[in-house]
């Protein structure tokens, strides 16, 4: 995983949703690899922005599609995933 093959659209909706939620996020420099632990993201902050996703975009992302998202590379598939089903 790259950052080139890493969905910019679906990193601004993250970020967005971040923004939305009072969470602080830095996107600018991932490269797919990182942790949610490394960007800072506890457990609740990962759901309340795929909460915000869901919400704006109109979709429900099944709970057992989040259990093992580690890295933020995971985090961009799994929504990627439910956006073009």
């Amino acid at each position: 995983y790259n950052k080139c093959t890493m969905n910019k659209e679906v990193l601004k909706m993250i970020s967005d949703a971040a923004s939305e939620s009072n969470i602080s996020l830095n996107l600018s420099k991932v490269t797919g690899d990182e942790t949610l632990a490394q960007l800072n993201l506890d457990s609740l902050n990962s759901i309340a922005i795929i909460v915000a996703i869901e919400n704006k975009h109109g979709f429900h992302i099944a709970d057992e599609d989040l259990t093992n998202i580690k890295t933020i590379g995971e985090f961009v598939k799994v929504i990627e995933h439910y956006l073009h089903k």
